[in-house]
Formats: C-alpha cells, sequence, structure tokens
C-alpha cells in the first residue's frame, strides 16, 4: 500500500476526522511519539474526534487542535483526564483554533535553502510567500553545522541524534586531494569530505571514542586522527582534511552567536552558505506574525511537536534574533498581490521568490496558476513542498519508489527537484 502523501485544503475540509488524526500521527510519530499516540487515540475515540469533526473548513485540521491543545497547557496522554479537560476547556481551545492558522515558522529549513541561495549569482534580492514571522527571510543571520548521514534512506529518515557514520561538517576541498585519494582514502566530493563505509576489496569499518578515530581497510590501517578541532585523513596519495566537528559555517552577515542550524546530510550540496549575501529581502502573508509579539511567538512556540525540545529552542532563538531587526512582510494573498511582491527586487541583484510549506493550502488550480505566474516572471523559484504538492515538480521526479515509506519534503530550484528532505530541514538528500 502506497503511503498517503501530505494532505490538501480538500482534505482538511472532507476527509473524514478519523481518518486525518491517523494520517497526522504517521507524519509525528518519528520524532514526536507524543502527538502519534495521541492522535491514534483521538481517530479512536468519537468523544473528542466527533467535536473535532464539527470545526469549519480547514480548522480541522490536526496541527491547529494539536498547538492549540500545547498552548494552553493541556494534557498530552490520552485517556479519560483528557476527554474531561478538552471537554471543560473547549471554549477556550475553540477560540484559539477559529483564531489562528498553522503559520509553523521552521528556520531549520533555512540549512537546506541556504545552500541552494548561495549557489546562485550574489547577492540575492530574497522573497517569499507565507513568511509567516519571516525567519527564514534571514537564512544570512544563522550560522549552520552539517553532519553526513548514513548512506540509506531508512538511516535518513531517522531524526534520533545518533548518527552512524562518520561525521563531518561544511569545508573546501583541500587543495592536494586527487582522484586517486578519493578512491583510496575517502570521497570528496564538492564543499563535503566524506569517508565511506565500504570499498571494493571489503567492508571498512570507522571506529573511535572522544577524538581518536581509526579507519580499517584498504589493505591495511588508515589512520584518521585529531587531538583538538582537526582531524586528518592520512591515506597513500597524502594528507586530506576534514574539518572538524566543532566547526560552523557563517555567512558574513551572521554575529558570532547567531542561532546555528543544525542539519544531517547526504550526496553534494550547491553551494557554500558562507557565500549568501542578502542584499534585499521581503515576505507576503495573509496574516503576518511579528517575531516581537509575546503571544505571536507563544503560538508559534505551541506549533512545536512535544518531544522536539532543541527544534523549540531554536525557534525561540531565531524570533528573539528576528525581533531585533524584523524583515518586512507584505499583507496579502499571494493569488492577488504577487505583483506587490516581486516589485520588491533591488537594482543588481538576483532574484529569487522561495516558500516552503505553504502551496498545499491552495486548492491545485490555484497552485497551477502560481506555477505559471512565477514562471512567467522570469526570476529564480525555490520551492520546499511536500511531493505531491507542486504539479510540475511531481511530475519529474524519478525516485519514488525509493521515498514512498519515507516523510520528506522535495526541493526545486526553477521547478527541477534538487533534493529531498525532511519537513522542518533536520536532513537533506541532495540528488547530484
Amino acid at each position: 500500500m502506497r503511503r498517503r502523501q501530505m494532505r490538501t485544503v480538500h482534505a482538511f475540509e472532507r476527509q473524514p476526522i478519523d481518518e486525518l488524526y491517523r494520517w497526522f500521527a504517521s507524519e509525528a510519530e518519528p520524532t514526536s511519539p507524543i502527538w502519534g499516540r495521541l492522535c491514534r487515540w483521538i481517530a479512536e475515540h468519537p468523544e473528542v474526534s466527533d467535536r473535532l469533526d464539527r470545526l469549519p473548513g480547514v480548522k480541522r485540521q490536526p496541527n491547529v487542535f494539536l498547538a492549540a491543545l500545547k498552548y494552553w497547557g493541556g494534557p498530552l496522554e490520552p485517556g479519560p483526564e483528557f476527554v474531561d479537560w478538552v471537554e471543560a476547556q473547549w471554549p477556550e481551545l475553540e477560540s484559539l483554533i477559529l483564531s489562528r492558522a498553522t503559520q509553523t515558522n521552521e528556520p531549520g529549513r533555512c540549512a537546506v535553502l541556504a545552500p541552494v541561495l548561495a549557489s546562485l549569482p550574489q547577492p540575492i534580492t530574497l522573497l517569499e510567500i507565507g513568511s509567516s514571522a519571516g525567519l527564514c527571510l534571514l537564512p544570512d543571520r544563522y550560522r549552520y553545522r552539517y553532519a553526513s548521514s548514513p548512506s540509506s534512506v531508512d538511516a535518513e529518515a531517522t531524526h534520533g541524534p545518533a548518527i552512524a557514520g562518520a561525521h563531518r561538517e561544511l569545508g573546501r576541498r583541500p587543495p592536494s586531494t586527487n582522484s586517486q585519494q578519493s578512491a583510496q582514502a575517502g570521497q570528496t566530493t564538492g564543499l563535503y569530505t566524506e569517508l565511506p563505509l565500504r570499498e571494493t576489496n571489503g567492508e571498512m569499518r570507522l571506529t573511535g571514542s572522544n577524538r581518536q578515530v581509526e579507519l580499517q581497510g584498504l589493505g591495511g590501517a588508515v589512520g584518521l586522527q585529531g587531538p583538538d578541532r582537526q582531524v586528518r585523513l592520512q591515506g597513500p596519495a597524502g594528507e586530506v582534511g576534514l574539518p572538524g566537528l566543532d566547526r560552523v559555517v557563517q555567512p558574513a552577515a551572521a554575529s558570532e552567536d547567531a542561532p546555528v542550524l543544525d542539519c544531517r546530510v547526504t550526496g553534494t550540496p550547491p553551494g557554500d552558505p558562507s557565500d549568501l549575501v542578502i542584499a534585499a529581502r521581503r515576505g507576503l502573508d495573509l496574516s503576518p506574525l511579528n517575531p516581537a509579539d509575546a503571544d505571536d511567538a507563544r503560538w508559534l512556540r505551541a506549533l512545536v511537536w512535544p518531544g522536539e525540545d532543541a527544534r523549540e529552542a531554536r525557534l525561540a532563538a531565531c524570533l528573539a534574533l528576528a525581533a531585533a531587526d524584523p524583515p518586512p512582510v507584505l499583507v496579502g494573498d499571494l493569488r492577488h498581490r504577487l505583483d506587490a511582491l516581486l516589485a520588491g527586487v533591488a537594482p543588481g541583484t538576483t532574484p529569487v521568490l522561495q516558500h516552503s510549506a505553504v502551496l498545499s493550502y491552495l486548492p491545485r488550480a490555484d497552485r497551477d496558476a502560481f506555477e505559471r505566474a512565477v514562471t512567467a516572471s522570469g526570476i529564480h523559484w525555490l520551492s520546499y513542498e511536500g511531493p505531491s504538492v507542486v504539479t510540475s515538480v511531481k511530475a519529474k521526479l524519478t525516485d519514488r519508489d525509493r521515498w514512498e515509506k519515507t516523510p520528506n519534503f522535495v526541493v526545486a530550484l526553477d521547478g527541477a527537484p534538487i533534493a529531498r528532505a525532511s519537513a522542518h530541514g533536520g536532513w537533506v538528500h541532495w540528488s547530484s
């Protein structure tokens, strides 16, 4: 049975409420077992689900109710006490649900978007639809820490803190690297230095404790050592440098204490975020949120799933950064005010329109009309949406079978898929 893809606005309005909550349980379980468990229970208990089924239109979306539950400090475990609390607090819950929208503003996605933006001619005018509080308009103000992921899809989908295989940071190709070293002492591709887990003569093992590591294979032992923050791989053709585990990538506009966004990576990224320069930025949203407003910030934090403490702390840090200098966000519907957004391009810059987890809230016809308008404008278009959301991108996917059981988003530049990534930017698999 093929895994259900991300629901559209029509599904939120018309799908049976028990199916909606089972679907959301499957989406949330990898990083939030609490939401997964609660949603499956709600789907089986009409004393709660019937009340949720009566919510209007898109307000039936599970994430809105769950965020309201967390906002008001409700119980997170299923059972009779949960039913009693929902019944007693329903007026407050319903009022919040009707007055708020999802508007998840996930800065972690910038760890995926920044390498793409950095691959284009600099500087950039960054435009965005569905900007919420504008946190994804600030990719040049964050710092980034990239770690390698195992090569299998199952491992890529693992959202826990443990990472199998070699760990590395973003860095430039060492001048001494050549094809022989790549084959015998590790693989250096683009901006990343990776250690293979296998080689032609047998399996390689990467082991170590603290900062002492040894690599066995290649017809003998290869020393990988680094007493401090720098590791060096000694191979038959010379030395290959691996940037140390504590280094971060910092664009010029990011301060020394800027939030650090972590991302696990496979494949070769298109660019280096340290090269990113944004000359102008502007967003568009139906109801922009103010990162400096305490209640807006409280709602955004409520949208973070329980158990994702690090993600919520990162969000709070990014909100504080944005509050000091909020990016401009226009009020309006992307179906009617796109021209106003596109008018904000600074002279001498490369214009890029980006969006993440936005188009799924539009009917298919409106999504297609948006794509035609962006394509006709001639600017670069960077999308970060569910696999079935953007019609033209969906048609170009050639790896559906590999990813059908893994929750993921597709990153596309100018309508061409270039990566699979987690919904919140925790991992990315670059296609080339």
